[in-house]
């Protein structure tokens, strides 16, 4: 009987032994998960700090990229010496305009000596003969209609320049007349036959020789004269015009 109640207070030891480490067991492994946890919580704040600061370097990098790339960008030259190559029997009224062209040919790619070929053709101005009033008082350098619902006509008005009122202008012998627009300014003048033949149809002339650049308007269909391109040519090779190129 003394045996039977020492097996059963060893028996009842060892129970609550196995109970305390498995309790005991139990709570470690807990212990443990919640550590792990902590220390995951912990590495995924220092990689989102890491991220975070990474994202704000590479902006920075981007925002000096773009002041360098801008400060790389072609600013306009002194046009001052070049336009004294030019023929002295070319027009005074487009050669005064040098600087617009050149800034046109900056932002646009658009050759100056094409810029001032297409206004002696299309302005009518001549050589000591005082300009016409579509030039002199319209500011209508370059001959541009007004047209309903034109394509370009919608890219001008996108473009910032106010199209206030237009002009009945005839040419000639007074058949081929006409609604044109009446520029502010020449500036808007140049500016608008600019975006006139920079669109995707002309995307690929830009930057180009003044003569490949002639070939590239007649073949985009800019002009209805078949002679179009060989008449700009042969004004910018006989004033020296390509001098400003």
């Amino acid at each position: 009987m003394i045996l039977t109640n020492a097996n059963k207070i060893i028996a009842t030891f060892f129970f609550f032994l196995i109970f305390y480490l498995v309790v005991n067991k139990a709570d470690g492994k807990l212990d443990t998960s919640t550590v792990i946890t902590a220390d995951n919580q912990n590495r995924l704040e220092r990689d989102n700090a890491e991220y975070r600061q990474m994202i704000t370097s590479l902006k920075q990098e981007a925002a000096l990229l773009k002041e360098k790339l801008i400060s790389l960008e072609e600013k306009p030259r002194d046009m001052t010496q070049k336009i004294k190559f030019v023929s002295s029997h070319f027009p005074k009224e487009i050669k005064e305009l040098v600087d617009v062209a050149e800034n046109e040919r900056v932002k646009y790619g658009i050759p100056v000596s094409i810029t001032f070929a297409q206004a002696y053709l299309e302005s009518g101005i001549r050589h000591n003969k005082p300009p016409s009033d579509l030039s002199a008082v319209d500011n209508n350098w370059f001959g541009i209609k007004w047209k309903k619902k034109s394509f370009y006509q919608n890219k001008l008005t996108k473009a910032g320049l106010e199209i206030t009122s237009t002009v009945w202008r005839c040419n000639g012998a007074k058949t081929d007349c006409a609604y044109y627009i009446k520029f502010n300014t020449k500036w808007d003048c140049f500016r608008a036959k600019s975006i006139m033949i920079t669109g995707s149809r002309y995307r690929n002339l830009k930057g180009k020789p003044f003569a490949e650049f002639a070939r590239g308007l007649k073949g985009a269909g800019y002009a209805t004269d078949p002679k179009y391109a060989n008449k700009l040519i042969k004004v910018i090779i006989k004033y020296r015009l390509y001098e400003l190129d």
